[in-house]
């Protein structure tokens, strides 16, 4: 019973909530319940279980980069975008619930609905040794955030979502995560500038804008193509 429930989608969260389709590992893996989650995959759940949004357990462990093992706590009514996550937990570079989760071999490569991936995320936000990890199992440096006209298609079939919101959401991530010389910069821009930043941009693009320099050397390291284009035509 307790492994059917742990592999049992959230239905009581409304569909235009981000969070809807969730499961204990998905929500286990978001908070950094490491020993939940290595009690689900010893009980065979299935590790590559996505919410309604296509977020599975994997991008968020490598998403938040958790630094060790924690108790559980009631979670919050935190909204969060579909991918851009304002973390009220942000912490940072620890392989603690990744090398678990790839043991059981889960798609490394698993896209949300905007494009964004295990690697990306932990690129973006400087995870260098979860960036390390996934490299070295053979993710796929090349796959990118959708383009501008995919989201804005994308985007109109929310139920309430609206692209205004998105690129405003994009916009707030990015001044609060880059270094400060780039929040300086950033801050002076428009949201749609942010939105040309991110669409299209592979983890290489986000981590050269962002100012990760060990997280570049990284991938430069592991062959990403330094060539690579985006919709505005700019490479990394």
């Amino acid at each position: 019973m307790q492994v059917t429930l742990a592999n049992t989608k959230d239905t009581v969260i409304q569909k235009e909530n981000c969070l809807s389709g969730t499961t204990p590992l998905i929500a286990s893996c978001h908070y950094g319940y490491t020993d939940m989650v290595q009690w689900m995959l010893h009980n065979e759940v299935v590790v590559d279980q996505c919410r309604d949004d296509d977020a599975c357990g994997l991008l968020m462990a490598s998403h938040e980069g958790h630094t060790d093992i924690r108790n559980p706590v009631p979670c919050d009514n935190t909204s969060l975008s579909t991918s851009y996550v304002n973390n009220n937990i942000r912490m940072r570079n620890s392989q603690s619930l990744v090398q678990p989760l790839m043991k059981h071999k889960p798609d490394i490569n698993a896209q949300t609905n905007d494009g964004g991936n295990a690697l990306y995320f932990s690129a973006c936000n400087g995870h260098i040794e979860i960036v390390k990890l996934l490299l070295e199992n053979n993710a796929d440096s090349s796959i990118c955030i959708f383009s501008k006209q995919y989201i804005a298609e994308m985007i109109k079939k929310h139920p309430t979502g609206t692209l205004g919101v998105l690129k405003q959401n994009i916009f707030d991530t990015l001044v609060k995560s880059t270094l400060s010389c780039v929040t300086s910069y950033v801050s002076k821009k428009s949201v749609e500038y942010a939105f040309d930043v991110v669409a299209g941009s592979s983890p290489l693009h986000i981590a050269c804008f962002m100012g990760r320099i060990d997280v570049v050397s990284c991938l430069l390291d592991h062959n990403a193509n330094i060539n690579m284009t985006k919709d505005d035509g700019i490479t990394p």
